[in-house]
């Protein structure tokens, strides 16, 4: 217990509590999308080799861009940067949800590969701006580390519970239903994205962190 009150202290800041909840809804939607994607290629097409491909693809793109997602974040005003990132984890579901209805064979592989690789792209881009807002916000190496294995142990949480879920939702409901929650979830985090930094993006300048740190505006003394 006393581990984890440790661990939870970094939550005494308002906006590192929000970005670690929309970290939170970041992975439980891709936990739940690429589950379905998984299970569902799988059981179209019988052929492993497919869903192989597929996460090939979501990856590899995705780290060999990853440079150039650091660049976009340290240029741009971070605003923007969520922005572009959180409407293309919206709405890329919701079109992974029309694909799987009215696509079969070797045109739905096609499409979903079209679909897969700017979600990876979106999903890591989100990943290094929430990571440069936490730098700007945790000025203490000890909260830093704090943070780090909270957002560890909370991601763990969120992809345990949800990969279970996501097999069972598949069975129930269908995957482009079950893509369509993912939607859903992605969608309640755009909303916050904006409700909950509102105050915020006025003050912050993701390109004002520098490498020691420095925070852009106030964070919490350490005790």
């Amino acid at each position: 217990m006393g581990v984890l009150a440790e661990m939870f202290k970094v939550l005494r800041d308002p906006l590192v509590k929000r970005l670690v909840l929309l970290s939170a809804l970041g992975d439980a939607s891709f936990s739940i999308w690429s589950g379905a994607l998984i299970i569902d290629l799988f059981l179209r097409l019988s052929n492993i080799f497919y869903v192989g491909v597929a996460q090939f693809v979501l990856s590899i793109i995705a780290n060999i861009l990853l440079p150039y997602l650091g660049y976009l974040v340290d240029r741009f005003p971070a605003r923007r940067v969520a922005a572009v990132g959180m409407l293309l984890e919206v709405l890329l579901p919701l079109l992974l949800a029309v694909k799987m209805r009215v696509l079969t064979g070797f045109y739905l592989v096609y499409a979903v590969l079209a679909s897969v690789a700017p979600l990876g792209v979106a999903t890591n881009l989100m990943g290094v701006l929430f990571s440069k807002m936490y730098r700007g916000l945790i000025n203490s190496q000890e909260l830093a580390r704090q943070l780090t294995s909270l957002r560890s142990t909370l991601r763990t949480i969120v992809f345990v519970v949800f990969d279970s879920l996501t097999g069972v939702l598949v069975y129930l409901l269908g995957p482009s239903f079950t893509f369509i929650i993912a939607f859903l979830i992605e969608l309640a985090g755009f909303v916050f994205l904006f409700i909950a930094f509102r105050g915020a993006w006025s003050k912050w300048n993701s390109a004002a962190v520098k490498d020691d740190g420095k925070p852009p505006f106030r964070v919490y003394s350490v005790v």
